[in-house]
């Protein structure tokens, strides 16, 4: 059996002057960071409101096991059966997701490199309980049944302003902005898809259970994207988007249907639409209007290309 410690410390986190409501937030504050954990590590982040996907909620399914008097110190059994992901995927071991979960919030809480709603989880916690104003600090002791000592972490006013640092200098790196290409795969099941820039860059896109219908309507057509993106630090190129909204591109008006606009042609498949020969040599393509020295400018410039 793995249980997982909490400890506030502080003048008034003793039993009997701690507020019963406080105890209460505590414990559900915890289980929501696991959720939000689990979501990062399994490729599937969420910030926002809603009921949370099974798996996801069965990591946090903690049972209370009592609590010790001093310091107020809730003790909470970690789930032990297996939860089924969905039938397109593989069974996760839903104490296995809580520990890879609570990992992940201890390797924030000592300052790690961490996803950012990882991050953002567990200073949600912190800034709720107020810890360093209204308590000394919160600690986290795992007992795991596969290991043999216990892990401890504790966070107080420093680890809480190291924690806003963290997550402040993330959001530089993942800010709202719009993205514009075109949606060439998604997959329902793991909420994820995949966008094509301008530049022909591929663009990771994960989205909300809410946003599917729209993700689907727009697949295979330009689209305009709003959500939290990360830029590559180097070449400032798009890598991944956690999308918010999304917009088709905007509806023609001049009796053109938009799906047949932005369909892709060969240069073959347009020159037949059009009932025209395509030019296969330079000199086919003359221009009255030009002088004799911006047509050998034209063509020195296509001998540089084809050479």
């Amino acid at each position: 059996m793995s249980e997982l410690r909490l400890r506030l410390s502080g003048e008034d986190a003793e039993l009997g002057k701690v507020p019963a409501r406080d105890v209460a937030q505590l414990i559900l504050l915890v289980e929501r960071a696991v959720m939000r954990a689990a979501s990062a590590v399994v490729g599937r982040p969420k910030t926002a409101g809603g009921r949370p996907e099974r798996v996801i909620a069965a990591a946090a399914r903690f049972r209370l096991r009592g609590i010790e008097s001093g310091s107020v110190l809730p003790i909470l059994e970690l789930p032990e059966a297996p939860v089924s992901a969905g039938e397109q995927t593989l069974e996760v071991e839903a104490a296995t997701l809580t520990e890879i979960a609570l990992e992940s919030l201890f390797a924030a809480a000592e300052g790690d490199e961490v996803d950012p709603v990882v991050a953002g989880a567990l200073l949600d916690l912190t800034d709720k309980l107020q810890i360093g104003e209204r308590y000394e600090s919160l600690a986290f002791e795992f007992r795991s049944r596969r290991a043999r000592a216990p892990r401890t972490v504790e966070i107080d006013r420093a680890g809480r302003a190291r924690l806003r640092e963290l997550v402040e200098r993330q959001e530089v790196a993942l800010r709202e902005d719009t993205l514009v290409g075109t949606l060439v795969e998604a997959d329902f099941e793991k909420r994820t898809a995949r966008l094509r820039g301008p530049f022909q860059e591929a663009v990771s896109v994960s989205f909300p259970d809410e946003l599917a219908d729209d993700i689907h309507e727009a697949l295979r057509q330009q689209a305009t994207l709003l959500g939290k993106i990360a830029y590559d630090p180097e070449t400032r190129v798009a890598r991944s988007v956690r999308l918010q909204q999304i917009t088709r591109g905007r509806q023609l008006t001049l009796g053109i249907d938009p799906d047949e606009f932005w369909t892709e042609r060969s240069i073959t498949e347009l020159a037949r639409a059009q009932g025209v020969v395509p030019a296969t040599r330079p000199e086919e393509l003359y221009d009255a209007g030009a002088s004799e020295e911006e047509r050998d400018a034209f063509m020195a410039a296509l001998a540089s290309l084809a050479g």
